[in-house]
C-alpha cells in the first residue's frame, strides 16, 4: 500500500502537480519533501471499530482545510480513512478512494462499519479497485454504485529494466544447476510462508537439485547489538565532523548549539525508536486488545467476553445441560468421520524446523532470508519460479514484480491473483479453499505437486515469462498506471483496457480480451 501511495505521489510531482501526502510518522524519515513530494506526518493510528488514537483532530483540520483540488485515501479500515468520516462533508475538493479489499468484510468485530460504510463510500466522486471481481467491488456494487474504475498495479521501470546479475546465485550459494523457487512477503502467518516450505519439503525433485528462498524479515545473520554498535559508531562519527566544522567556523556557541540540536533530535529518535520497538509493538498489541475487549463487551457484554476467552484459551464452552460432554478422543473420532483427516495439531511446527528438515534430504536446500530491494530484484531474475500462497491479499504487488522480471509465477487464488494470471499471462493458479472468514488454505501436498508439475516443463515456464515481461512494459509500468490516476484525480474517464490477454498455457477466455476497466 504505501509503495502504491509513494508512486502515485511521485510520479504526480515529477508531471508538474503539487502533491502533499497526509501520513504518520516514520523513524527513517529525514525530510519533509520527498522526491518533490511534501509530507505532512501525523502521530495517529487506531481503527474506528476499536477506537482512533493520536492527532486525530489535527489531521482531520488539516485534510479539511487544504486548499487542494482532488485527494486521493487508500484503504478502508485504518486511521486515515475512519478518522474523516465526520468532515467528508466539509471537504469541497474532489474524493477518491481505493478501498483495498475490504479484509475485515466477514468479521464481526467490523459488522457495525461496514452497515455504515455504505454512506460513507456515497460522499466520493469516484472509486478506484485493483480487481474486477472481489469483495469489495462486490459491495460497492451491490449498494447500487457505478462511479468506478479498476486499475491493475503497477510495477516501477526504475526496478525491473535491468539486468539480470550473473553473480546473484554465486553469493547466495546456489548451484547454477538448480531449480530456484522463491517466495516473498512480510514474515507472518497469513502470508504462506509455512505452506510454501512445507510443499519444498513435500516436494518430488525428480533427482535434480532444488533451491527454495523464502525472502521475509527474517533475522539476518548481522543482527542484534553488533548492528546497533555500527550504527552507534557511524552517528558518533558524523556528529564528530560535524563539531569540528562548526567550531571552526562559530567557535563555542555555534557548537553549544550543535550538540543542544544533536540532543534533541537523538531524544526524538529513542522516542520513536521506543514506539516502533518491540516493546512499542507490545504496548500497541495491548491497546489493541484492551479496545477490542471493551468492543465486545459494549455489544456483546459477559457473554461475549466469556466467548473470546474460550476460544483464545482454545477450550470449548461448556455443553448444554442433558449434553454429555465429548472427550478429545471422541471430537477425534467425530472429526475423522466427517472430514477424513486427523484434527490440526494446537501446536504448529515452526517454519525453521520445517525448513531445516527440507534441506535435510538429497539435493535439496531452504533458506530463509531477507534481501535488500536491488538484491531482491535480482533474485527475481534468478528464480526459475515465483511461489505464492497467501491467506488474505487484494491484489497481490508481488505477482506483478514476477511478471516485471520474466519469472513465471505459481499462486494460489487469493485476492485477484486469477485476474492477474490472466491480465500478465505469465502464471498459473494452485487449487486452494477458502475459510468462512474469507482466508485461502492451500493444501502443501498439492502445492508440492503443482511445484514438481512445473518443474517438468521448462518450455512453458520460458513462454510464461517472457509474456508477462511484455505485458508489464506494454500495461503495467508506473509510467502507465500513473496516467490513469492523473486521468481520474482531474475528473477524465481513463482509457484502461487490455485486449489479447490470453496465453496459449491458459484456460481459453469467453470473450477473449476482455478489458480490465469499468468506468461508468
Amino acid at each position: 500500500m504505501q509503495e502504491v501511495m509513494r508512486q502515485i505521489a511521485e510520479r504526480m510531482a515529477a508531471r508538474g502537480h503539487d502533491v502533499t501526502v497526509a501520513t504518520s510518522i516514520h523513524p527513517d524519515r529525514r525530510s519533509k519533501v520527498v522526491n518533490g513530494v511534501r509530507i505532512r506526518a501525523f502521530d495517529a493510528g487506531g481503527k474506528s471499530a476499536y477506537g482512533l488514537n493520536g492527532e486525530i483532530e489535527a489531521y482531520r483540520e488539516f485534510v479539511r482545510t487544504c486548499p487542494v483540488d482532488a485527494i486521493l485515501i487508500m484503504a478502508a479500515q485504518q486511521w486515515s480513512f475512519d478518522a474523516l468520516w465526520t468532515v467528508f462533508d466539509d471537504i469541497k475538493a474532489r474524493k477518491v478512494f481505493i478501498p483495498c479489499g475490504f479484509s475485515g468484510l466477514y468479521e464481526p468485530d467490523f459488522a457495525d462499519y461496514f452497515r455504515k460504510l455504505p454512506d460513507i463510500l456515497k460522499k466520493f466522486d469516484h472509486l478506484v479497485f485493483n480487481a474486477e471481481r472481489y469483495r469489495d467491488i462486490d459491495f460497492v456494487r451491490n449498494i447500487g454504485l457505478t462511479n468506478l474504475t479498476v486499475l491493475p498495479n503497477g510495477i516501477s521501470e526504475a526496478d525491473f529494466e535491468r539486468e539480470a546479475d550473473p553473480d546473484f546465485r554465486q553469493r547466495m550459494a546456489i548451484p547454477e544447476d538448480a531449480f530456484l523457487f522463491m517466495t516473498v512477503g512480510n514474515p507472518i502467518e497469513a502470508k504462506g510462508h509455512r505452506d510454501v516450505v512445507e510443499a519444498f519439503l513435500h516436494l518430488d525433485t525428480s533427482g535434480r537439485s532444488a533451491v527454495l528462498l523464502s525472502i521475509a524479515g527474517w533475522p539476518a545473520i548481522e543482527s542484534g547489538y553488533l548492528r546497533h554498535v555500527k550504527a552507534a559508531v557511524r552517528f558518533a562519527m558524523t556528529l564528530a565532523t560535524r563539531a569540528v566544522a562548526v567550531t571552526r567556523r562559530e567557535g563555542w556557541p555555534g557548537l553549544r548549539r550543535l550538540v543542544r540540536r544533536a540532543l534533541e533530535k537523538l531524544r526524538q529518535a529513542i522516542v520513536i525508536r521506543l514506539v516502533n520497538s518491540r516493546l512499542g509493538h507490545v504496548a500497541r498489541f495491548i491497546d489493541s486488545a484492551v479496545r477490542r475487549v471493551a468492543h465486545i463487551a459494549r455489544v456483546e457484554g459477559w457473554p461475549g467476553i466469556k466467548q473470546l476467552a474460550l476460544r483464545k484459551l482454545g477450550r470449548r464452552p461448556r455443553a448444554p445441560i442433558g449434553v454429555a460432554p465429548c472427550s478429545d478422543m471422541q471430537r477425534e473420532g467425530a472429526h475423522i468421520a466427517t472430514t477424513g483427516t486427523p484434527p490440526p495439531s494446537a501446536r504448529l511446527e515452526s517454519i525453521e524446523s520445517i525448513a531445516a528438515r527440507a534441506s535435510a534430504q538429497p539435493l535439496k536446500r531452504a533458506i530463509l532470508t531477507d534481501l535488500t530491494r536491488p538484491e531482491l530484484i535480482q533474485a527475481y531474475m534468478a528464480a526459475d519460479l515465483f511461489v505464492f500462497a497467501s491467506r488474505i491479499e487484494y491484489s497481490p504487488l508481488v505477482l506483478y514484480e514476477a511478471a516485471a522480471a520474466g519469472t513465471p509465477f505459481l499462486t494460489v487464488p487469493v485476492g485477484n491473483a486469477d485476474e492477474i494470471v490472466r491480465w500478465t499471462g505469465s502464471g498459473l493458479l494452485c487449487e486452494a479453499s477458502k475459510d468462512t472468514f474469507g482466508y485461502t488454505r492451500v493444501d502443501p501436498q498439492n502445492l508440492a505437486k503443482a511445484m514438481a508439475n512445473c518443474m517438468r516443463k521448462p518450455d512453458m515456464l520460458a513462454r510464461l515469462g517472457t509474456t508477462g515481461r511484455e505485458r508489464w512494459r506494454k500495461h503495467f509500468t508506473w509510467e502507465v498506471v500513473a496516467g490513469y490516476y492523473e486521468d481520474i484525480l482531474s475528473g477524465k474517464t481513463p482509457d484502461v483496457c487490455i485486449t489479447d490477454l490470453q496465453s496459449r498455457d491458459q484456460p481459453a477466455l469467453d470473450p477473449p480480451g476482455q478489458p480490465i476497466s469499468s468506468v461508468a
